[in-house]
């Protein structure tokens, strides 16, 4: 599903990958480890078109531009607070929708909402909630969309199910 050749980046005058190549197949959970500052989120950044890089990068073996690589993958990220921009929950679940202009957002917002167990904190404002919250929200904003692809970023930082005391 994701073929990456000879991927070549640099943060400044440190090199991060150099001539790296990886291959993801279908339907399979992978997992990426290494330490920090190891390259896993920049990685994921360069995958969804956030920084530039030198290399090949392909999804079903076709070259993608920024648009359609967001409507394939969805991402959450480890800090549930970076990611979240909007007033209300609702908001923030339909604004990937919005912004790939589906249509039925009510209906999708709703039902991955309830999917996930959040639809009683729609109204709310995402500021208010616990981190647990906040990351299951962040997870409802990157299925929405039915992505092919999902990233959890620092997956095993977090447990959005468990009850905070």
């Amino acid at each position: 599903m994701i073929s990456i050749d000879n991927l070549n980046f640099k943060y400044k005058d440190k090199t991060i990958f150099e001539n790296f190549n990886l291959k993801l197949e279908e339907n399979k959970i992978i997992a990426l480890m290494g330490p920090n500052g190891s390259g896993k989120t920049t990685l994921i950044k360069i995958l969804l078109g956030l920084l530039p890089y030198d290399g090949t990068i392909k999804f079903d073996d076709k070259i993608l531009n920024k648009n359609d690589i967001r409507k394939m993958v969805g991402v959450v990220f480890s800090n549930p607070n970076n990611q979240i921009i909007n007033d209300t929950v609702y908001d923030e679940i339909a604004f990937t929708l919005e912004n790939m202009k589906y249509k039925g957002i009510k209906v999708k917002v709703i039902e991955i909402s309830k999917y996930l167990g959040i639809e009683n904190i729609l109204e709310k404002n995402p500021n208010e909630l616990n981190i647990n919250q906040k990351q299951l929200v962040n997870l409802a904003c990157s299925l929405v969309h039915n992505p092919k692809i999902l990233i959890l970023d620092e997956a095993l930082n977090f447990d959005p199910f468990q009850k905070e005391k």
